[in-house]
C-alpha cells in the first residue's frame, strides 16, 4: 500500500526550509492553528501584559523547551484533543522554518457563568507576518455548551472575544496578520476577519476555518463579509462533520483523509502531498447524510426549544460535578450514575420536553 503523508511528515519533509524558500501555505497555516491548544500560561505574556506584540515574545524553541522541562502535565490536552498536536509542535520547534518564529499574546478564558471558552496565540513569523490562532474547543465542558449556543445564538461570548483579541493584537503591531484556527477556532477566525472594521480588512492575508462550524447563508450575503470573501479559506476532509454545521456556504475545499467518519476531524489524518493537501472529488455520502439529519432536526426547533434543550442537557452533566472531558472519563461510572439521578428527578415537564427533541431526532436518522 502506498505512503500517505501528513502534516507529521510534512514537517520532517520541509522543515529544514526558511519561508524565504519555500513560502506560506494552508499546511503551515493547519500547524499553526492547532498550536493554540497547548497552554502557554507562564510561559509568555498574556495579551494585556505588553504594548508591542515583540514585547517580551518567546522564540518558540525556547517555549517548547520549557514546557518539557518544566510543564510536562501540559503534554496531555485532554480525552478528544488529539496529543499528535505537543508531537508535532515539539517536531517543529526544533526546525529552521518555525523554531525561530515567536510566541506572545496568550489569552485563556474558560467562564461557565458566561458559557465561555476562548483562547487565543500570536506567532510572529520569519517571514514578517503575524499569526493569529483561535484555539478550538478543547477540553472544558462549558466550551461544549458554547458550541450548541450557537444553533440558536449569534454572536456567543467566544465569537465576540475573539473579535476584542483581533483588534487588541492589530494594535500592537504594524505586520500584515493570517488567522486561523482548527474546529470551532475556524469559525471565530472568520468571524473575527468578517466583523473586523474596513481599515483592519486591508491588513489581513487570509483567515483560515479547518474544519469548523460554518455561517447561515445572511452572514455570507452581507456586505461585511463580501467586502473579504476572496481572503477565507476553509479546508474540511471528505467526510466532514463538524465543518459542515451551520454551514450554508460553498466556499469550502474538500480534501482527503486517512480516517473516515467522525474521525477525519483529527487534523493529522489529513493527506498531504508537496506544500498542498490531497483533493477530494467531493464530500461523502456520510457527510451529505450527517448534515442533512441535523439541518433537518434544527429546522423543527424554535430558538427556544434549542436552548432548553441544551440547558436540560448540561444541567444533568453539571450534576456529576464534572467541569472536563477528563473527569468524566476517569469517573465514568459516577458521573453516568449522577446524570441518570438527574435526569430521574427531572420534574414531568422538563423530560416531556427533553424527549419530545430526542424524537424529532430519531425520527431523521
Amino acid at each position: 500500500m502506498k505512503k500517505t503523508n501528513n502534516l507529521l511528515d510534512y514537517i520532517e519533509w520541509r522543515g529544514d526550509l526558511s519561508f524565504d524558500i519555500s513560502p506560506f501555505n494552508d499546511i503551515d497555516s493547519l500547524l499553526l492553528s492547532i498550536l493554540s491548544y497547548i497552554d502557554y500560561s507562564e510561559i509568555i505574556p498574556n495579551a494585556d501584559e505588553c504594548d508591542s506584540i515583540s514585547d517580551g515574545a518567546v522564540k518558540f524553541s525556547d517555549v517548547m523547551e520549557r514546557i518539557e522541562q518544566f510543564y510536562p502535565d501540559r503534554m496531555y490536552l485532554g480525552v478528544i484533543v488529539t496529543d499528535e498536536i505537543v508531537k508535532a509542535a515539539i517536531l517543529a520547534s526544533q526546525t529552521i522554518r518555525y523554531g525561530e518564529m515567536y510566541v506572545n499574546c496568550y489569552e485563556n478564558i474558560v467562564d461557565e457563568s458566561t458559557n465561555i471558552q476562548f483562547s487565543a496565540t500570536s506567532f510572529i513569523l520569519p517571514d514578517k507576518t503575524a499569526y493569529i490562532s483561535y484555539r478550538g474547543t478543547d477540553d472544558n465542558l462549558v466550551g461544549w455548551k458554547e458550541d450548541f449556543y450557537m444553533t440558536f445564538e449569534t454572536p456567543v461570548p467566544s465569537q465576540i472575544k475573539a473579535l476584542e483579541y483581533l483588534d487588541k493584537i492589530a494594535g500592537k503591531t504594524e505586520l500584515s496578520i493570517r488567522l486561523g484556527g482548527h474546529s470551532k477556532g475556524g469559525n471565530l477566525a472568520v468571524w473575527s476577519a468578517v466583523k473586523s472594521p474596513a481599515h483592519l480588512k486591508g491588513r489581513i492575508i487570509n483567515a483560515y476555518n479547518n474544519d469548523g462550524p460554518g455561517f447561515p447563508h445572511d452572514f455570507y450575503e452581507s456586505s461585511e463579509c463580501k467586502s473579504i470573501s476572496d481572503k477565507l479559506v476553509k479546508i474540511i476532509p471528505d467526510s466532514s462533520v463538524v465543518g459542515l454545521m451551520l454551514e450554508e456556504g460553498d466556499y469550502y475545499r474538500v480534501v482527503k483523509s486517512t480516517e473516515k467518519k467522525f474521525y477525519q476531524h483529527n487534523p493529522f489524518s489529513w493527506e498531504i502531498k508537496g506544500v498542498g493537501f490531497v483533493p477530494a472529488d467531493s464530500i461523502s455520502e456520510f457527510s451529505k447524510k450527517s448534515d442533512l439529519v441535523l439541518k433537518q432536526w434544527l429546522a423543527t426547533l424554535t430558538k427556544e426549544e434549542r436552548r432548553e434543550f441544551v440547558d436540560i442537557v448540561f444541567d444533568a452533566i453539571a450534576s456529576s460535578n464534572a467541569k472536563t472531558l477528563t473527569d468524566i472519563n476517569t469517573s465514568r461510572m459516577k458521573s453516568a450514575a449522577s446524570m441518570a439521578h438527574s435526569m430521574k428527578e427531572m420534574d414531568k415537564e422538563t423530560r416531556k420536553k427533553l424527549i419530545a427533541v430526542l424524537r424529532r431526532l430519531i425520527s431523521f436518522i
